[in-house]
């Protein structure tokens, strides 16, 4: 959508179709420059993650989970990665994908959901939600590889990190059901 051509009643007039296909494709992300976005498609048939540039040039799967479906998180700070989350045997958890291609490389492996996969601005952390101890919580694995953490325990999902590195907001799950903090990153 074209955010500067609005008609004088507010409505925007010109929106051009994205990678254009026949079969599903997911809402994606932008890269941090802006410059590339990363979703997901059932374009050949099977769930993958596609990278195209922001015009929808150089389209290209850079991965697919075996009897998986996938959808896109976010991108490494460095634009090299995307985090996603991918469905494999009735299991949800958190992979990387590199934008080139290859195997997506599994963080999480509880018996849990695992979704909404955020890279930290570091590129340190990816923090996710998971209902892993019995509810929606919001938890962080490093981005490297290694032992998730949980961060909340009154419940919570889409967990997105403060410009400064600083916290993570995210939207709490329970009686208030508001816009949550966690400090402790």
């Amino acid at each position: 959508v074209d955010l500067e051509a609005v008609t004088p009643a507010g409505v925007f007039a010109l929106a051009t179709p994205f990678c254009d296909a026949t079969r599903i494709d997911m809402p994606g992300r932008l890269s941090h420059d802006g410059r590339h976005v990363a979703f997901a498609s059932d374009r050949n048939g099977e769930p993958q993650i596609w990278v195209a540039d922001r015009d929808g040039s150089g389209l290209r799967s850079v991965s697919g989970l075996a009897d998986g479906f996938e959808n896109a998180g976010s991108w490494s700070p460095d634009g090299r990665f995307v985090a996603v989350s991918g469905a494999v045997h009735g299991n949800t958890d958190i992979f990387v994908v590199s934008v080139e291609g290859g195997s997506s490389r599994r963080l999480t492996e509880a018996p849990a959901i695992d979704s909404d996969p955020e890279w930290s601005g570091d590129g340190r952390w990816i923090y996710y939600t998971s209902n892993a101890s019995g509810r929606s919580e919001i938890w962080k694995v490093p981005a490297a590889g290694g032992t998730p953490v949980r961060l909340t325990t009154g419940g919570g999902f889409e967990p997105r990190e403060s410009s400064d590195g600083r916290v993570i907001y995210f939207v709490e799950a329970g009686a208030r059901n508001g816009l949550g903090v966690a400090a402790d990153r």
